[in-house]
């Protein structure tokens, strides 16, 4: 079961990759909430896919590139945490930024 709780993770991930949060509606249970760190740009609470895909967009929108791509899922007892990279570039700057996050999906 742990290795199809982790392929359903990574295809959850792979669908916001392809398309936002509105490709992966099929993943999400009607009460998602999304929870962004306080120096983030969009941080706060976000309740519903709706929502949660807004604030991604907006600050997705802030990069004139932006990529992010799933390096490692792990299965550790019902959570999945997972090493992400994230790359963007400055609007009008170009300038490149890079970020490996860890993130836990439970």
């Amino acid at each position: 079961m742990s290795e199809q709780n982790v392929r359903l993770v990574r295809a959850l991930h792979d669908a916001v990759v392809a398309g936002g949060l509105d490709a992966a509606r099929n993943f999400l249970h009607t009460d998602f909430e999304m929870s962004q760190l306080p120096l983030h740009p969009e941080a706060g609470t976000y309740r519903g896919a709706r929502a949660a895909g807004e604030s991604m967009d907006r600050w997705m929108e802030s990069f004139d590139e932006f990529r992010w791509e799933a390096e490692e899922f792990i299965d550790a007892g019902g959570r999945f945490p997972a090493v992400v990279s994230r790359q963007g570039a400055g609007p009008g700057s170009g300038r490149a930024e890079g970020l490996a996050v860890r993130r836990c999906t439970p």
